[in-house]
């Protein structure tokens, strides 16, 4: 329902939807970053080009490179694939989200998740005003926001094999 609701909301966006299926193994990449999702369980997950496509470089406003709607679990991943410049990243994630936090499929999601995908050697814990505001935001959304090395693989809880 939650994926409908992207479609209905972006219907003259479709075509910024990359995947809309059940793949084992789903890939955003960019300039050698890279964000793997391991949907091991085969749930419905859509890979939504954000920059350059739903928000274009006409709209001039900062924002991330994709989203990922797990359309089973309604958990929500903005994605930004960075090379060093983490602060800027956070206001990427931050403006995106602010764009679509009103939206009927934002506000129907169980968890939004940010996720910066950097080739930076060592992770610097970002204490800025801009990041503590984007963690709270989405700590208020049963989310996170998690500054990882690439290439990066996220397992999903709802999405791990069962082992018994």
């Amino acid at each position: 329902m939650i994926c409908e609701k992207f479609k209905m909301e972006y219907h003259t966006k479709l075509h910024c939807i990359e995947y809309d299926v059940n793949e084992e193994i789903i890939c955003a990449e960019e300039n050698d970053k890279e964000f793997i999702i391991d949907n091991a369980s085969l749930k419905k997950i859509m890979k939504i080009k954000i920059d350059k496509c739903v928000i274009t470089k006409k709209d001039k406003q900062p924002r991330c490179d994709y989203l990922f709607i797990d359309c089973d679990d309604k958990i929500l991943y903005f994605v930004e694939l960075k090379g060093t410049d983490i602060l800027w990243a956070i206001k990427q994630i931050e403006m995106t989200f602010d764009k679509f936090d009103r939206n009927t499929f934002c506000i129907r999601s169980t968890s939004i998740n940010a996720y910066i995908v950097t080739s930076a050697k060592n992770i610097p814990n970002i204490l800025s005003e801009e990041a503590l505001y984007l963690k709270e935001i989405l700590k208020r959304s049963n989310g996170r926001l998690e500054i990882v090395q690439t290439p990066y693989v996220l397992t999903p809880k709802a999405a791990r094999r069962s082992t018994s």
